[in-house]
């Protein structure tokens, strides 16, 4: 993405209900300038406790490591950012209950040292052992 690029993404079937079945979905944001990758949130309802958003940086969504926020319908932020070249937003599901998902617009900036996290009813800093 370049400076000032806006992209959107949705869950699975928005604005209907995601799927009632396991999801696991990877979207990658690249850049060559430096910068930051800013995620606002639409609209956000997941199943709380079961169903996350988790946005991270580089290139292994997969590696906790590189994972910066983990997101539920309790822990529904306005906006959150990621600074660096690459970028990555993965949901994850189960096959229990569906909701409606998201509407995320993500945008390339080049501001740097932005806050990460603006709630809107509390800021949560992340607690991976919150989740087990």
């Amino acid at each position: 993405m370049d400076l000032a690029d806006v992209r959107y993404i949705t869950s699975l079937e928005y604005p209907q209900t995601y799927p009632v079945y396991d999801i696991d979905y990877i979207w990658y944001f690249t850049s060559n300038q430096s910068g930051t990758f800013v995620v606002r949130f639409l609209h956000f309802w997941t199943q709380a406790y079961y169903d996350f958003l988790l946005i991270g940086t580089g290139f292994n969504a997969t590696n906790e490591t590189s994972e910066v926020y983990r997101l539920d319908y309790l822990f529904s932020p306005n906006t959150v950012s990621v600074e660096g070249p690459v970028m990555w937003i993965r949901f994850l599901a189960n096959a229990g209950v569906s909701k409606h998902g998201f509407f995320l617009q993500i945008e390339r900036t080049s501001e740097i040292g932005m806050a990460k996290f603006y709630a809107i009813n509390h800021l949560y800093s992340l607690n991976r052992s919150f989740y087990g």
